[in-house]
């Protein structure tokens, strides 16, 4: 390689680290606000999912701080489900009070939802809030019922998000498609494979009892000291149920 050819490649080189640097310059300046900005609504949001429960004044603080901050170029889509997540618990300490404040909340609550759901379409936790806020404000419409069964496309076997969506998917269960159905089923069985043995129990047997049949059969696969447990709690509760592989014999459920 000439002189002249060895310079133009280190020229275009060294053009090349620059322009890199530049850009992240550029990317940090946009990008490190909305970091800021994200971060303290994030662990709030957490704290929300864990199931914290926060003074009345809290999360309507909470929210005005948010919207009152200036919003940078660049936002997290982590930024829009927290502050989702902080309005909708705002919206059911807003029950606890007047109705109008409870109408202004929810609705409010609903339109975060949306936004969020805008940017991160398969959050699967955001589609079943968007159903439960849905109800809450208009009331039952079958239309909604498309919202439970998004819930399922985006996140089928979502543990944390089973105890709360098995329940609701089963109150509509008649209405939902069969892949839901489907998924439905799978997820009892997963609830009692993990030994959510309580929360199973009360599904099958208050909201689920109509299809019972359906989510008996899906129990097949499922660790057989998991559906012991369930046919004793079963049991204790005055409800003999056929199991699939767990013998009914009378010293089981005397356990």
């Amino acid at each position: 390689m000439s002189n002249s050819g060895h310079w133009l490649a280190v020229t275009t080189l060294r053009s090349q680290f620059l322009l890199c640097g530049l850009l992240g310059v550029i990317w940090s300046y946009a990008a490190l606000p909305s970091f800021w900005l994200t971060v303290p609504a994030h662990n709030v949001a957490s704290r929300i999912i864990a199931g914290e429960r926060f003074k009345p004044e809290i999360l309507p603080q909470m929210l005005s701080q948010m919207e009152a901050a200036p919003r940078p170029g660049m936002v997290q889509s982590e930024y829009y489900r927290a502050q989702a997540l902080i309005g909708v618990s705002a919206g059911e300490v807003a029950a606890q009070g007047s109705g109008s404040d409870f109408d202004r909340e929810i609705s409010d609550a609903e339109s975060r939802l949306r936004a969020a759901l805008s940017v991160t379409p398969s959050d699967a936790f955001l589609w079943l809030l968007l159903y439960s806020v849905g109800t809450a404000r208009n009331g039952f419409d079958p239309a909604y019922v498309r919202l439970v069964e998004k819930s399922y496309i985006a996140g089928p076997h979502e543990g944390w998000i089973a105890l709360r969506r098995n329940r609701l998917a089963l109150a509509v269960f008649a209405l939902l498609n069969d892949i839901t159905q489907k998924a439905v089923v799978t997820e009892f069985s997963e609830l009692v494979d993990s030994d959510f043995i309580d929360a199973a129990a009360a599904n099958l047997t208050t909201i689920g009892w109509e299809h019972r049949a359906p989510l008996l059969a899906g129990l097949e696969q499922t660790d057989v000291a998991s559906r012991e447990s369930l046919a004793r709690r079963l049991s204790r509760d005055g409800f003999k149920v056929p199991i699939p592989g767990v013998d009914r014999d009378d010293r089981l459920w005397r356990r």
